[in-house]
């Protein structure tokens, strides 16, 4: 999902790291945090979006498409598992 760049406005004095390579590491380190977050929620957005498109065509062309949906959810394949 394209969107537009956004310029990062810093309001954290980073000349106080007084080392110039940590500071623009740091600003870098921002920037790409920022830029994980975005990432992550328009993952989320596109994840929330297929879920809700499944959900609707359960519910119109099964009678049974909400416990359908319902057990899809519950089942192993959305669980999280210790790792071993």
């Amino acid at each position: 999902m394209p969107y537009a760049q956004r310029t990062v406005i810093y309001s954290f004095d980073y000349s106080s790291f007084s080392i110039p390579e940590l500071e623009s590491k740091a600003q870098k380190t921002l920037s790409n945090f920022i830029g994980f977050v975005r990432r992550t929620f328009d993952g989320l957005l596109e994840n929330g979006e297929a879920l809700n498109s499944i959900y609707q065509d359960c519910i119109a062309h099964s009678p049974k498409g909400k416990k359908v949906f319902d057990n899809w959810l519950a089942s192993d394949g959305f669980r999280t598992h210790p790792a071993t």
